[in-house]
């Protein structure tokens, strides 16, 4: 009887300390996984999963190709130490399925989007810059003309938070000679309107000119030019490409900021 009263006694001591220091929670987040175009391609990889265990997610093209993978609408995912990509092509070399591999962690969680090259594609990516005095005119990479003018400036984009994709200091700037970024991989997801912001500091000999260009941009939508303060802009899409043109003036002449987007 006494050795049952202690087993017994033994185990009501030992419950609370193993609830107290032998069971911690594993600390779990969510994934959840979605299709451009669930008629073009299909998507596997939904669930709940533990800090640190590897997550496989998979997209199938139905029809055309895949094109990348987007987390949280705003990130074009890239292979690196945090992210393993694997693509299988076909006799195009289109890929036409895509394997995306990574850890779970309070960084990788949320939402990933596969985009297929069918149905409507969404999503943009800035693609460079130029100053032009003719906005129908197209860019060059590079040419042997003087500098016009240096320049400051940060983009910032979204609908809501407004993150800095892109700044340049200090920039030699000529005519219709485009600046593009070395690697952009922020992204808008134009199913709704998205707004850019251009904060520029313009030098030109002794002139010194600040400008903070604004300016919406929609869907596959071109527009008139809009007011602003000290400047308008409008936008023109043709064929994947959006051109979000400022106009402002250096002196009694025009000038023209063109910030050039493209869908992925």
């Amino acid at each position: 009887m006494k050795k049952k009263f202690s087993l017994l006694l033994l185990s009501v001591l030992l419950v609370p300390l193993f609830a107290l220091f032998g069971c911690e929670d594993v600390v779990s987040y969510p994934v959840t996984i979605a299709s451009s175009s669930i008629s073009h391609g299909s998507v596997q990889g939904n669930g709940t999963y533990a800090e640190g265990s590897t997550v496989t997610l998979t997209a199938n093209a139905k029809s055309g190709h895949f094109i990348a993978w987007v987390h949280q609408n705003a990130t074009e995912v890239e292979a690196n130490n945090t992210y393993t990509i694997v693509n299988t092509t076909g006799s195009d070399e289109k890929v036409t399925k895509s394997v995306l591999t990574f850890t779970m962690s309070a960084e990788t969680q949320g939402l990933y989007t596969a985009v297929f090259s069918e149905g409507k594609v969404w999503y943009v990516k800035y693609d460079g810059m130029y100053l032009t005095t003719n906005p129908d005119s197209e860019p060059v990479e590079e040419n042997n003309q003087e500098t016009l003018m240096t320049a400051n400036l940060s983009i910032s984009q979204g609908s809501t938070n407004m993150p800095v994709v892109y700044t340049v200091e200090n920039m030699d700037i000529k005519q219709n000679v485009l600046i593009a970024p070395e690697k952009m991989l922020s992204v808008l997801k134009l199913q709704t309107t998205q707004h850019i912001h251009a904060n520029t500091h313009f030098l030109i000999n002794d002139q010194s000119i600040t400008i903070n260009f604004r300016a919406d941009i929609s869907f596959q939508t071109s527009t008139d030019f809009v007011s602003g303060n000290n400047y308008s802009y409008k936008v023109d899409y043709a064929d994947g490409t959006y051109k979000v043109i400022f106009k402002f003036n250096v002196g009694q002449q025009p000038a023209y900021l063109v910030l050039r987007y493209k869908s992925l």
